[in-house]
């Protein structure tokens, strides 16, 4: 009869394979990125490196009437270097998704390559606003958006965001437990500047969030 010491030390064992299995060990090294997402709070930018990369997100706005400084200078960047740009709004709380989308189109239109993506960060969000979003925005630009998000608010506003691409963010070192298109895996330092890394899922390619 096993006694309990060895039912615990199988226990251990098939724990530490489950680990194996769940750790992404590329996470534990420099790996290159797949695309880079900017705002005004990323400075000096070093756009040849940048360049090695197939993409960048630019934050555009926030709210109903933000509007990133950077935002088009590094679109313009951007395009110099052969990347394929993107735009994100970062969602608020204090009014309506479909004021925030039309404030959204109001500054980007569709000068850009990449599906939009809502950027669905803080907690206070009603369902309803993420819904009026992408509804607005699948009118304008014909697909809905990607949705930038974390676990918990992917469970969180499930509901709203369900019919939606993921975009995840999961700065750990362990893979993916839900279907995404882009993960942002790491925040590394280029030219001492700290950066957003991402990802593309092996499933996916970048033609799966162009437009």
């Amino acid at each position: 009869m096993f006694k309990l010491k060895h039912i615990i030390y199988i226990l251990l064992a098939a724990l530490f394979v489950s680990l194996l299995f769940a750790i992404d060990f590329t996470f534990f090294s420099k790996t290159s990125a797949d695309g880079y997402d900017l705002s005004s709070h990323n400075r000096n930018l070093n756009w040849e490196k940048l360049s090695k990369s197939q993409f960048v997100y630019l934050k555009a706005t926030e709210g109903s009437d933000f509007t990133d400084k950077k935002y088009r200078s590094y679109k313009q960047k951007a395009r110099e270097n052969n990347l394929k740009v993107g735009a994100y709004h970062f969602m608020c709380n204090d009014c309506t998704g479909k004021k925030q989308f039309n404030h959204f189109r109001n500054v980007v239109g569709k000068d850009i390559d990449l599906i939009p993506v809502l950027d669905v960060e803080i907690s206070g969000i009603s369902n309803n606003n993420i819904l009026e979003f992408v509804s607005e925005c699948e009118k304008y630009y014909g697909v809905k958006p990607l949705i930038y998000i974390n676990y918990y608010n992917r469970i969180k506003y499930y509901s709203a965001i369900k019919n939606c691409k993921i975009w995840l963010s999961n700065k750990t070192p362990f893979k993916p437990l839900c279907d995404y298109v882009i993960e942002q895996y790491a925040i590394e330092e280029i030219d001492g500047v700290e950066i957003d890394h991402n990802r593309i899922n092996p499933k996916y390619t970048i033609k799966d969030f162009t437009l």
